[in-house]
């Protein structure tokens, strides 16, 4: 898949799909500060360009999509913490 992206930092991230087997894919990323740290709002929608049975096809690309936020998260997770590591480091 090959995507076009818009980055409008530091609050919003844009793509669409402009090669590959899912038409019509747009996404938007939303950060915000909140009492946590940061917020992120995802909305996104999407067409495969193949068949999904619709009873266990959805639950199945839902997995999928969880799978590959809980990813993202943890890898935005441990690069912080390693710039955080390094900026421990570099104070002391």
């Amino acid at each position: 898949m090959l995507l076009e992206v818009h980055e409008e930092p530091p609050s919003r991230i844009t793509a669409r799909g402009i090669e590959g087997n899912i038409k019509g894919l747009e996404t938007r990323y939303d950060l915000q500060s909140s009492a946590a740290g940061v917020r992120l709002d995802y909305a996104g929608r999407f067409e495969p360009d193949f068949s999904i049975p619709p009873l266990i096809g959805m639950p199945i690309m839902n997995r999928v999509i969880e799978r590959r936020f809980r990813a993202m998260v943890n890898e935005i997770q441990r690069r912080d913490a390693l710039a955080r590591g390094a900026v421990k480091q570099s104070v002391k």
